[in-house]
């Protein structure tokens, strides 16, 4: 008896090895949209998993480039791809973009795993930008409007100019090098935040940074107050407020 039990536990140790060991293959989908601006002044994009990198256009249009990826069995590599659905839609002032996870994503028994989706969009750089994003970086390029991006677990890159700029992330670093910007406002945990900024900016500070350095160069603040954690002072007349908080990580800023 105890003989059955055990063949009975090996055999079923096989069968939960030999289903987890199943190769996976990647099965990709690309797809292109091309959207007159009109009227539209804010994109408005939420991505499940994937990168985003947004650039401005020579024209009026709005172009979306997308590659959407997921790892299935071998029997489904072949057939059409429906496992990710991307998602467009407008109002008369803002451009929606979303997708939905068809497919059950993890799990010993799942036809698909790691769902990605890229983009690589251009648009008017008057426009305003409102993005939400997991797992991968977003980069953004010569966009001059409102810029609003929360990220976990991924990098921000900006360069150019905006008018109002709010970053979060959770684990993830920012890079930006700005040529003007009417606002700053950056809350983040587990970053590393580094700004070049024109080093006459008439800019109110207000920088903390718990567990990690603040460093500057090349700014000449008047009126500051300076500890270990935190940095506030002024340059010219302080009419740009740039708050800027990290919760351990460090944060350079450097004039140019």
């Amino acid at each position: 008896m105890l003989a059955k039990y055990i063949i009975i536990i090996l055999s079923f140790a096989f069968l939960l090895s030999g289903c987890s060991g199943f190769q996976s293959y990647t099965k990709i989908s690309k797809e292109e949209h091309t959207i007159s601006s009109n009227k539209i002044k804010t994109l408005i994009l939420d991505n499940i998993s994937g990168g985003i990198r947004i650039s401005r256009s020579n024209d009026s249009l709005i172009k979306i480039k997308v590659t959407k990826q997921i790892n299935v069995k071998k029997k489904e590599l072949e057939k059409t791809f429906t496992e990710i659905v991307v998602n467009i839609d407008s109002t008369e002032s803002e451009l929606l973009i979303d997708s939905d996870i068809i497919a059950k994503s993890g799990g010993l028994f799942s036809k698909a795993k790691n769902p990605i989706v890229d983009y690589e969009i251009s648009l008017p750089n008057f426009m305003n930008l409102k993005i939400d994003n997991v797992n991968g970086p977003v980069v953004i390029n010569n966009i001059n409007g409102n810029i609003d991006v929360d990220i976990v677990n991924g990098s921000i890159e900006f360069n150019g100019s905006a008018e109002d700029i709010n970053f979060g992330v959770t684990n993830g670093d920012i890079t930006g090098k700005l040529d003007s910007v009417n606002s700053i406002h950056i809350a983040c945990i587990n970053t590393e935040i580094l700004l070049t900024l024109p080093k006459e900016l008439p800019g109110s500070f207000n920088i903390e940074s718990t567990n990690g350095k603040i460093e500057t160069d090349n700014l000449i603040l008047s009126e500051t107050k300076e500890d270990k954690n935190s940095l506030s002072g002024k340059i010219g007349n302080a009419t740009i407020p740039i708050k800027i908080k990290t919760v351990n990580g460090k944060i350079f800023l450097i004039g140019k």
